[in-house]
């Protein structure tokens, strides 16, 4: 059957459910059960059925990111709407919260308006067959700081592994060697170390960036004959709060490490804090480099070295590639470069 075949009744007929119930589920009503829910998104996916939407005399675009406390995507979106205002665009965003569930009904929310257009950083690869499900495949999309998502999008984002390799090749060249890694997730896609190694073989990888940061330390770690040793890998979130207990963790296992790389700047504070309270004197004892270049660099007890990237570069050349896209341009990706800033909280080995 033809996706645009596809019925309300179709759905609730795969899903045993009536057809009131699939029409609560589109509209996101909170009057049904979560198992019942449930079937619906799953027959929704399975049928890729497309909800019929209001015709819109006026452009309106959705952008669907994974949280707006974080400074990288609140930033993203500060580049969106700086370009589409100068447009006199319509801009509609959703905060996925980091959930996967949440982002269900963000993309829910969004297909029924009827966009123009779609702007996506997904928070993990849970729900890339439901954006095929509710968007028809000529709808313009843009994945944003993802690669490799879907191919009827066009992607835009940083080298991220460039990132890892440029952050780990600078501390081997300093003469570190035990470097470890904290890699964040808004949900983990493994729960051990050597399952997440496992996945950097994964077509899945360009999903999350920390997968792709992981294989550029691994090249620069086998660029001077060295291999991963997965007890100086940790896996945890995005907040101060992780940096800190991560390498509290780390601190725990007795090992000696001389450096640590990390999933942003404020994974980074937190790693910073954890080691002063442990009067280990960073860069003398521990070199610190965090990621996105952010003002926390400048707020820091030691000013921190960073993997630079600009989020509102990212956001406006994301609008304005969807907007190439709905006068009709093919799907071409976009890959920006990072760099490595060094400050205060690393130095060479002496």
């Amino acid at each position: 059957m033809n996706s645009k075949d596809v019925t309300i009744t179709d759905v609730a007929l795969h899903a045993g459910v009536s057809i009131a119930t699939v029409s609560r589920v589109i509209n996101n009503s909170q009057r049904v059960d979560p198992a019942s829910a449930k079937k619906v998104r799953e027959a929704m996916i399975a049928l890729q059925y497309v909800p019929s939407i209001r015709k819109k005399s006026k452009e309106v675009f959705a952008v669907v990111v994974p949280s707006l406390e974080n400074p990288f995507f609140s930033n993203v979106v500060e580049g969106i709407m700086t370009l589409a205002n100068k447009l006199q665009k319509t801009i509609v965003v959703y905060s996925s919260e980091g959930k996967s569930k949440q982002e269900q009904l963000c993309l829910q929310n969004a297909a029924s308006l009827g966009i123009s257009g779609l702007m996506f950083c997904p928070s993990s690869e849970e729900n890339k067959l439901l954006v095929s499900a509710l968007f028809s495949q000529c709808l313009p999309k843009v994945i944003m700081y993802r690669r490799s998502y879907i191919p009827e999008a066009t992607h835009v984002y940083y080298n991220n592994e460039t990132g890892g390799y440029l952050a780990a090749k600078y501390l081997l060249e300093g003469g570190h060697r035990n470097i470890a890694f904290f890699a964040s997730f808004w949900e983990a896609p493994a729960q051990d170390m050597q399952t997440l190694l496992d996945l950097l073989d994964s077509p899945n990888r360009g999903s999350y960036s920390s997968l792709d940061r992981l294989c550029g330390y691994k090249r620069a770690l086998k660029e001077y004959g060295l291999e991963i040793d997965s007890r100086y890998l940790s896996s945890s979130g995005y907040s101060y709060c992780d940096g800190y207990e991560m390498t509290m963790q780390l601190l725990s296992h007795s090992l000696e490490f001389t450096a640590i790389i990390c999933s942003n700047d404020t994974v980074a504070a937190g790693a910073i804090q954890a080691l002063r309270e442990q009067n280990i004197a960073v860069p003398q004892q521990v070199s610190v480099i965090g990621y996105d270049d952010s003002y926390l660099t400048n707020v820091t007890a030691v000013a921190l070295s960073s993997i630079a990237q600009d989020p509102k570069q990212l956001g406006s050349v994301a609008f304005s590639e969807l907007q190439n896209l709905v006068r009709g341009k093919k799907n071409t990706d976009i890959v920006l470069e990072p760099s490595l800033v060094i400050r205060s909280s690393s130095m060479p080995i002496i």
